[in-house]
């Protein structure tokens, strides 16, 4: 069998190393690949993440408000799918509106603790939409998902 010139010398000199050189050698390609190996599993999983950060907001708003309330918030949540670790985002309105705690709820998921939307909150307050109401917002992280399936190889 032919081998490139390099290629026989780098054999002959393997072939002449003692078995706990040999075995050294074979140590270090193992830590070699599989440092590589380790560093992409690890990059692909870590891309594969998904967002565990819920953040939950309750507002108050009067009915002859509702449309400009909702116009502002679609601008809030076109904004919020450009920012980094967005996840998806949910509003919900009230149907019994005047029974109810809050007229909507809004949630949404990051990967990590969310940046106030400040123009969002900003026009909401110059506009005096809310009529003097505070919002409640709460945020939760994920404990424990059940809904993800995982295998042991």
């Amino acid at each position: 069998m032919y081998l490139p010139n390099s290629v026989q010398r780098l054999w002959m000199f393997y072939c002449g190393l003692s078995s706990g050189n040999k075995s050294a050698v074979w140590l270090g390609n193992g830590v070699l690949f599989g440092s590589i190996l380790g560093t992409t599993e690890r990059l692909k999983r870590e891309a594969e993440t998904k967002p565990d950060f819920l953040e939950v907001i309750e507002y108050k708003v009067e009915r002859p408000r509702m449309k400009e309330f909702e116009k502002y918030w679609n601008d809030s949540a076109k904004r919020s799918q450009t920012q980094r670790g967005y996840g998806w985002t949910r509003m919900y309105k009230s149907i019994a509106w005047e029974e109810s705690p809050f007229n909507y709820l809004s949630m949404r998921l990051w990967e990590e603790k969310p940046v106030e939307d400040t123009i969002f909150k900003n026009k909401l307050r110059d506009s005096h939409k809310l009529g003097g109401q505070d919002n409640e917002r709460r945020q939760y992280i994920t404990v424990v998902d059940d809904s993800v399936v995982r295998t042991i190889a």
